[in-house]
C-alpha cells in the first residue's frame, strides 16, 4: 500500500470517486424513490377521500392499485439500474483512479480495454463484494431476532 501521507491528493481522489459513484447511481436512486412515493403518496391521499361515497371509494382503490404497480414496476427499474451499476461501477472507479481524472469516468471506450485486460479480477471483487454484503446483511437479521441484541445494532453500525 501507499503510504499515507498526501492527505490532500487522496481527498481530492476520494472527491471524484465520490462523484462519479452519485452521478452514475443517481438515475437507480431516483427510479427507487419515484416507486416509494407512487406507492405512499396514495396511501396518505386516501385519508382525505369521503368514506360514505361509493365513487370516492372507487377512485381510491384505483389510485392505489395504480400507485402500488406503478411504484414496483420503478423498483423493478431501478433494482435493475443498480445491478447494472453493480457490475461496471469497479471498471468505472479503477479508471478514474488510475487516471487520477474525474473526466476518465465517462470515457466508455477506455473501461472496455480495462475490463477485457481483467475480466477474472473484476468478477472476482464483484462476486466477494456481494458475498460480503449478504454476510452482512445476514448477520443484521441475526441481531434483530432478539431484543438484547437490537439494542447493540446502533453501536455496530
Amino acid at each position: 500500500m501507499p503510504e499515507w501521507n498526501d492527505w490532500d491528493k487522496m481527498l481530492k481522489l476520494g472527491l471524484k470517486l465520490g462523484g462519479a459513484t452519485f452521478i452514475y447511481s443517481f438515475p437507480a436512486f431516483l427510479a427507487i424513490l419515484i416507486g416509494y412515493a407512487g406507492m405512499m403518496v396514495p396511501a396518505f391521499l386516501a385519508s382525505s377521500y369521503d368514506s360514505n361515497s361509493y365513487r370516492a371509494l372507487n377512485q381510491m382503490i384505483g389510485l392505489q392499485l395504480a400507485g402500488m404497480f406503478g411504484g414496483m414496476e420503478c423498483f423493478g427499474v431501478g433494482l435493475f439500474l443498480a445491478l447494472a451499476l453493480w457490475a461496471v461501477l469497479p471498471v468505472v472507479l479503477s479508471h478514474v483512479a488510475a487516471t487520477n481524472s474525474f473526466s476518465a469516468a465517462f470515457h466508455i471506450k477506455d473501461w472496455w480495454k480495462i475490463l477485457r485486460a481483467n475480466i477474472g479480477g473484476f468478477l472476482i471483487s464483484i462476486i466477494l463484494i456481494g458475498g460480503l454484503y449478504m454476510a452482512l446483511m445476514l448477520a443484521t437479521q441475526i441481531l434483530y431476532l432478539t431484543i438484547i441484541l437490537c439494542i447493540v445494532i446502533p453501536f455496530l453500525f
